[in-house]
């Protein structure tokens, strides 16, 4: 745990995994990729979806998600190293509105590989998690029962907030969130990859630039500063004084903080795909928190190379 982090919440929706411990599959975080690819890959054969709809339909019961062993906004920085479960993000909003999610991109796999009735279904079921996600986790004021980064960013970007005002407040929470704690991170691995995107498209994109930027721990170059060259596990894999985290899985090589990627690719870049596949493609850069030149290059199915010069 980084200086100065708050103590993460008790209680049930917080609990850590039991030894041993199995689930019929695993959590939303985790699973959602089947049915998430639809941007990034086009193509039309029927086995596209199977995976994913097999995943959609098993909690089929209720439309909150609100049962099972969740990981939740696993490794939020408040998490203690022996409970990477611990977030101040209700896990059971995460995995809700990771339900409504997965069954809104079925919805556009379906349609793109022409199954209308499929994806008429998978509509209807996509409404419906949003409408149990607003009822149950939006205040009527804009905020959300849990009052986080994750929680916002998760409302933002997977569209669950149908209220213009409860959209204007969510993201302007966020910022608020995100400056209170001087542009640190306050994310795990649910909010990390969306924090960014969700300050963006909300009207704070200087904020996102501040978290991008930030040095201190935990941030995304902090690891930087410690003399890193890969992403590492959690945000403190290496602390401030030196000493390895005492956590049992501290890896110097791990993916998932480093999904901001995704957002310097399509924001600071400016590169991003319109339509499945990267069949049609806009180039927006948006500069900003002081970064003046950039460079990126996609390499599209179709087997153009697209540039974008240092600017």
């Amino acid at each position: 745990m980084c200086p100065s982090s708050p103590a993460a919440p008790s209680g049930p929706p917080y609990s850590r995994v039991p030894p041993g411990a199995t689930s019929p599959r695993s959590p939303p975080g985790c699973s959602t990729s089947a049915s998430a690819t639809s941007n990034c890959y086009a193509g039309t054969s029927p086995q596209a979806a199977r995976g994913s709809t097999s995943w959609s339909d098993w909690p089929a019961r209720t439309p909150a998600w609100d049962t099972g062993y969740q990981l939740g906004d696993w490794l939020d920085p408040i998490a203690p190293p022996d409970d990477p479960a611990a977030s101040r993000t209700n896990r059971y909003l995460v995995a809700t509105a990771y339900f409504a999610w997965s069954a809104r991109h079925l919805t556009w796999s379906a349609q793109e590989l022409g199954h209308l009735e499929m994806a008429q279904r998978y509509g209807a079921l996509a409404d419906e998690v949003a409408d149990a996600f607003r009822r149950r986790y939006v205040l009527p004021g804009g905020r959300m029962t849990s009052d986080s980064p994750t929680a916002y960013s998760i409302a933002l970007v997977f569209g669950l907030l149908n209220d213009p005002i409860q959209h204007r407040q969510a993201g302007d929470r966020l910022a608020e969130l995100v400056l209170r704690d001087d542009a640190r991170i306050a994310t795990g691995f649910v909010g990390t990859p969306l924090i960014c995107d969700a300050l963006t498209d909300s009207g704070h994109i200087e904020v996102a630039y501040r978290l991008l930027t930030q040095t201190a721990c935990p941030s995304w170059l902090y690891p930087v500063t410690m003399g890193a060259t890969t992403i590492w596990e959690r945000w403190d894999s290496l602390r401030p004084d030196g000493t390895l985290n005492p956590g049992g899985m501290t890896s110097f090589n791990h993916y998932a903080l480093g999904a901001v990627a995704d957002w310097l690719h399509r924001v600071v870049a400016g590169l991003d795909a319109t339509a499945p596949g990267y069949h049609t493609i806009t180039f927006r850069p948006r500069p900003g928190g002081g970064i003046n030149w950039a460079k990126a290059r996609h390499d599209t199915p179709y087997g153009a190379r697209l540039p974008c010069p240092g600017s």
